[in-house]
């Protein structure tokens, strides 16, 4: 088992956060989750996946948010 995290994102203020996973086992999957925080401790997680074999490149594809930070600044 495998799993690799792309794009994490986090709001202090309102404790929720996501981010953009690759998970590779018996099977590849691609997914989201978003998690909100109470407490310190994970109050709601909400996941989201796609099976797929392609590798995470090829599955976003051409998209802004697949590019470094850098570069869609640049603009």
């Amino acid at each position: 088992m495998h799993m690799i995290w792309h794009h994490l994102l986090f709001d202090v203020a309102h404790q929720v956060g996501s981010g953009e996973y690759t998970y590779a086992g018996h099977n590849r999957y691609h997914g989201i989750v978003i998690v909100q925080v109470q407490h310190g401790q994970i109050h709601r997680w909400r996941e989201y996946q796609y099976q797929s074999p392609l590798d995470w490149a090829t599955f976003v594809g051409d998209s802004h948010f697949a590019e470094s930070p850098t570069s869609a600044t640049d603009n």
